[in-house]
């Protein structure tokens, strides 16, 4: 499958692009934009930023209920142990 990300803000550390323009990908591969019109899928995606290999580190698959729920985990608190009262 053939799909073109038309006039993306394209950063390329690897070859030192920062520009606007288009990326070409054929099955999962980068690819130079081919001759003729056999094109599958094409999507506008000005103002975004195309870069290979960039991962957004901030995400929320999990949902803030997973560190409360870490709290609570009392063998993630072995090493504080409260005070004897005798």
């Amino acid at each position: 499958m053939l799909t073109c990300l038309r006039g993306a803000h394209v950063i390329d550390l690897v070859h030192e692009t920062d520009s606007v323009g288009d990326v070409w990908f054929e099955d999962g591969h980068i690819v130079a934009q081919p001759e003729g019109p056999r094109l599958d899928a094409e999507y506008d995606v000005s103002g975004q930023i195309v870069m290979a290999g960039a991962i957004d580190i901030h995400s929320h698959i999990a949902g803030g209920g997973v560190n409360a729920a870490r709290l609570l985990m009392p063998e993630a608190h072995r090493a504080h142990h409260p005070p004897s009262t005798s």
